[in-house]
């Protein structure tokens, strides 16, 4: 699959909170939202559907969202769909945002660009 191909089919935003950063107290810091644009590389398509997988634990779950973003996202983060930006937990009433609990990077024939799913 080519960039120009993945890039035609991310024509969503979505908001990314990466995973929280541990305080030594048993807390933790969000980082900044970043919205991925999809005027950008970085926008997103968003599949709102159950999907089995294995995650962490190796646990079977069902997804809530099947998300292809242009960038590489980390395990643990929250991403959210369209602009939520204004919100700087994505755990808090309000927000609609889901963890992401798999992620998959599949490289093209080259290895130069690469597909990414995250299941949510």
């Amino acid at each position: 699959m080519t960039n120009k191909l993945q890039s035609s089919k991310r024509q969503q935003g979505a908001t990314y909170w990466g995973a929280k950063t541990p305080d030594g107290y048993g807390g933790g810091t969000w980082p900044t939202p970043v919205f991925l644009d999809p005027d950008t590389d970085t926008g997103v398509r968003w599949e709102e559907k159950g999907e089995l997988f294995l995650d962490k634990t190796g646990a079977q779950v069902l997804s809530n969202a099947v998300v292809y973003p242009g960038t590489d996202l980390a395990l643990g983060g929250y991403l959210g769909e369209g602009d939520q930006t204004a919100s700087s937990d994505p755990t808090v009433n309000g927000v609609t945002a889901y963890e992401i609990r798999r992620i998959e990077k599949i490289p093209d024939r080259k290895a130069a660009k690469f597909l990414r799913r995250v299941f949510l």
